[in-house]
């Protein structure tokens, strides 16, 4: 049992999603190259298709 203080209990949450962000856009990015570069044979969406719906 560790105990942690607020300020490195947000650190290790942040650290955390960075993680995952980033295996996120690997992962993305391995797909735009298997799609030969071919945002929309990716599964990517351009963003004036979307904008409305995230805002």
């Amino acid at each position: 049992m560790a105990v942690l203080s607020a300020d490195d209990w947000e650190a290790l949450i942040e650290w955390l999603e960075t993680l995952e962000d980033v295996a996120i856009a690997k992962e993305a990015f391995a797909q735009l190259k298997a799609a030969g570069g071919d945002r929309g044979k990716a599964g990517w969406v351009k963003w004036t298709d979307v904008a409305d719906d995230v805002a």
